[in-house]
């Protein structure tokens, strides 16, 4: 559909409004360094609010309908049902272990570890898959360049998460959640986007996206599987960074953390329903695609995904700048206090959107190829990373030099297996045909390594071997 002159006016003062109220309600609670990280005001609604919002927003987009259109089998009635059950017990145990391990790990390897996760996967890879996404929104529904309204997007979301912090970035994601609701009701029960342009641009964004998980020789039992373990391991990421940010005071409480787990179960068995909804609505009437209501709707849809991710960016941000600020700095300055890391925490923002600036402007003027290879090989290293985190969770004994050891034998095994792949994640060495099985592959792969140095570490030929290297069992000791 061609840009309407009302569309970029609605979209900048979406954009503006967000901004203002961000600020406003920053300046009303007070400019203190706690609320810069850790938003007190907000912890008890807004935060459950945007996490259930990052649950159904960021797994929709990037997993469930890919996934669907990929296997239509997933729509069938066995695997709703299977969805429906399973879905909140993997939910509630992943997020329970999270929340009571990540938080309470104190040594310097784990913070080292999982900081340097974040800046990996937080700062290139969550990124570019935000822009990825709303370059292909607007390139649909908007006609000519949109690089000036991207630009736009990431100098908003920093604005805010620069000046207010993490209570900005959570009121501001809680005017988000509305207009995402307002554009999904109006993709639900208005029968334009069945047979319509509106429906034709997302049924392209749809199958672009598909082909992600897309495997050979695939059957349709192993495919439920495969997307269960998808579902669990992005949605692991996100509770991973904000369990992060929120860090001991909003995890550890038990009416929290419960309301968390309910809603992230029942909002993972709401996401297959409408999917299924959506996708039966072939029989619906269209309505002519140039009246004015028909350019109100599709206004209102394009402005409701951009929001969103404007929202995942400000969140993104806001992540990175507390890597760096709360894990990252504290272990290089000893002698820290809260007006210096919120110092550096402005700065660490300051240097992200720049960064996110320039992921646009290097998308304009080179291959797209390139930037997708360069995701790909981003998101392989990050991989090895992660399963090193996984195993100093799981170990209760011995993994500091183990971690290292099973991190670096996975970071290898993953750049072997990106060039053996001649840099395309098309095929893996155990012939699936998706990045993110590759993703699972690399981090199981790390997790063997490691576990089997632990295992070596506690041998008596390795103890004699990491005496003789110069090693001494403080290295292997937690």
């Amino acid at each position: 559909m061609a840009m309407t002159p009302e569309i970029p006016t609605i979209l900048y003062g979406f954009i503006a409004i967000v901004v203002v109220v961000a600020l406003f309600y920053s300046w009303t609670t007070g400019k203190s360094t706690e609320k810069y990280f850790w938003a007190e005001g907000l912890q008890r609604y807004s935060v459950l609010v945007l996490s259930l919002f990052l649950v159904l927003f960021a797994n929709t987009v990037i997993i469930v309908l890919p996934a669907f259109t990929a296997y239509p089998f997933l729509l069938s009635l066995v695997a709703i049902v299977f969805a429906l059950v399973l879905m909140p017990i993997l939910f509630g145990t992943k997020i329970l272990y999270a929340t009571k391990k990540v938080v309470d790990k104190s040594s310097s390897v784990g913070k080292s570890v999982l900081g340097i996760h974040g800046l990996v996967y937080v700062g290139v890879i969550q990124i570019l898959i935000y822009l990825y996404i709303a370059d292909r929104v607007l390139s649909e529904f908007f006609a000519g360049s949109n690089f000036s309204i991207q630009v736009s997007i990431i100098i908003a979301a920093g604005i805010y998460t620069l000046v207010g912090g993490m209570s900005a970035v959570l009121f501001a994601n809680v005017v988000i959640v509305a207009a995402v609701v307002i554009g999904l009701l109006c993709m639900l029960f208005f029968p334009i986007l069945t047979h319509g342009s509106d429906f034709a641009i997302l049924q392209r964004l749809l199958e672009e996206s598909s082909h992600l998980f897309q495997m050979s020789n695939m059957a349709q039992p192993h495919a439920l599987i495969a997307w269960i373990a998808l579902v669990c391991l992005i949605s692991w990421l996100v509770w991973f960074d904000m369990g992060m940010i929120h860090k001991q005071s909003i995890i550890r409480r038990e009416a929290l953390s419960s309301r968390i787990i309910a809603g992230s179960g029942v909002l993972a068995g709401i996401a297959t329903l409408i999917v299924a909804f959506v996708t039966n609505r072939s029989s619906s009437q269209f309505a002519d695609p140039t009246s004015s209501t028909v350019q109100i709707l599709t206004t209102v849809i394009a402005v409701a995904l951009l929001s969103g991710v404007i929202g995942l960016l400000a969140l993104s941000f806001q992540t990175f700048s507390t890597l760096i600020a709360v894990t990252l700095y504290p272990l290089v300055e000893k002698n820290t206090d809260g007006e210096k890391q919120v110092l550096v925490g402005r700065l660490s923002t300051v240097l992200i959107v720049l960064l996110a600036v320039l992921l646009v402007f290097l998308g304009k003027i080179l291959d797209k190829q390139v930037v997708v290879q360069y995701l790909n090989f981003m998101a392989i290293g990050t991989m090895p990373i992660v399963g090193a985190y996984i195993l100093a969770l799981v170990l209760n004994r011995g993994i500091s030099g183990s971690l290292v050891i099973g991190l670096l034998l996975g970071e290898v095994y993953a750049i072997i297996e990106f060039y053996v792949c001649n840099g395309i994640v098309a095929e893996s060495l155990f012939y699936s045909m998706s990045i993110y099985a590759v993703a699972i592959e690399n981090i199981l792969a790390t997790l063997l390594f490691g576990m089997a140095a632990v295992r070596f570490n506690e041998s008596s030929i390795g103890q004699r071997l990491l005496l003789r290297i110069g090693f001494t069992r403080t290295l292997v000791s937690k």
